[in-house]
């Protein structure tokens, strides 16, 4: 019988330290949290399909802010849970990637869609304030 040294043992492609350390070092290497990540620029927000900032019906405007609404509530959704779940990592490296990335793009998106909900919000604002009131015609 021939002796096989322990998995992994210097080998990176095999589980084992010598993969760990590959990963680790992979890992810390792969975040820059100083790169602006989807979601994070300072320049407009990037419209969804369809989506026509300058509508002029209420029915439209009442549509895009369901439309946010719906997004943003599932997005604190996610958020949640990959929170809750990123609190149990026990590999702080892993954690630390998670929260540099993933948990920082889903907050930049939750934020965005909080914009372009608030943005909807006041365009119907806008419409509402802007109709002749029913109140002084005679029928």
């Amino acid at each position: 019988m021939t002796e096989r040294a322990p998995a992994g043992e210097g080998d990176a492609t095999r589980p084992g330290p010598a993969r760990d350390e590959q990963a680790t070092a992979a890992a810390a290497d792969s975040v820059d949290i100083d790169r602006l990540l989807p979601g994070e620029s300072e320049q407009a927000d990037p419209l969804l399909p369809g989506e026509n900032p300058s509508a002029g019906y209420q029915e439209d405007v009442e549509l895009w802010i369901k439309v946010y609404l719906d997004l943003l509530d599932f997005k604190r959704f996610m958020l949640d849970g990959a929170t809750a779940r990123a609190g149990q990592m026990t590999s702080e490296l892993a954690r630390t990637e998670v929260e540099n990335t993933d948990l920082r793009v889903a907050r930049a998106e939750a934020e965005r869609f909080t914009r372009r909900l608030a943005f909807w919000r006041g365009r119907l604002d806008a419409l509402l304030a802007a109709e002749p009131t029913a109140g002084g015609k005679e029928g």
